[in-house]
């Protein structure tokens, strides 16, 4: 599991996905899963900086045989949605089969989103 944990400031976000983009390449993932990846957690961190989040954010990417978790926990709620036009719903879409917002008790939130691992071909 990759756990980032950063304040939300520009030049923190751009350390923050360097260092996913780094971790994500001794994963093996493949170039074209690891841009899915980046793009899809690009879109929640921004997110989460969209509400001027000052407080600590934590970036997790889980990889598992067929798909890959990625989760952004915020000290406070936050929202998905980017009116008039929804881009970020767009991306998410292109990438992620599911994705969204789990509130906890405390009124922290996770956005999420699930993406399908690339099956590979056997070799012969």
């Amino acid at each position: 599991m990759i756990k980032i944990e950063f304040v939300p400031l520009p030049t923190e976000l751009r350390a923050a996905r360097r260092e996913l983009r780094a971790n994500l390449d001794t994963e093996r993932l493949g170039a074209e899963h690891i841009g899915a990846v980046e793009a899809v957690a690009n879109e929640l961190l921004g997110a989460a900086c969209a509400t001027r989040v000052k407080e600590p954010l934590v970036l997790s990417v889980e990889t598992f045989p067929r798909l890959t978790s990625v989760r952004v926990h915020c000290p406070r709620n936050v929202g998905l949605r980017d009116d008039p036009f929804d881009v970020r719903e767009r991306v998410l879409g292109g990438f992620a089969f599911a994705w969204g917002k789990r509130r906890h008790t405390d009124g922290s939130v996770d956005l999420w989103a699930e993406l399908a691992r690339p099956l590979h071909a056997p070799r012969q």
